[in-house]
């Protein structure tokens, strides 16, 4: 898999991990997830499968690095003000 993803660079503003944590919609909310993980990876994995796909990667990091949004890991990102600041 690491010769498909380019993990060097990333959009601006890309959010490079996340994760859920359910406890305050588990205590506020009662929320219960009724999905596995497992069940669901294979849920989305089918429905991947399923979909017809256009790889248009290099054209938007092309344009991304056209309008100076894309960064190199590690690298700091350009100065740029952030709107409505």
């Amino acid at each position: 898999m690491a010769s498909i993803l380019n993990v060097d660079t990333f959009r601006l503003g890309d959010l490079h991990a996340c994760h859920a944590y359910l406890g305050r919609a588990r205590g506020r909310l009662g929320f219960e997830t009724r999905t596995s993980l497992d069940d669901g990876i294979r849920e989305f994995v089918a429905w991947a499968d399923a979909e017809a796909s256009l790889d248009l990667s290099k054209r938007a990091t092309a344009e991304l690095a056209e309008h100076g949004a894309v960064v190199r890991a590690g690298h700091p990102s350009p100065a740029r003000p952030v709107p409505g600041s």
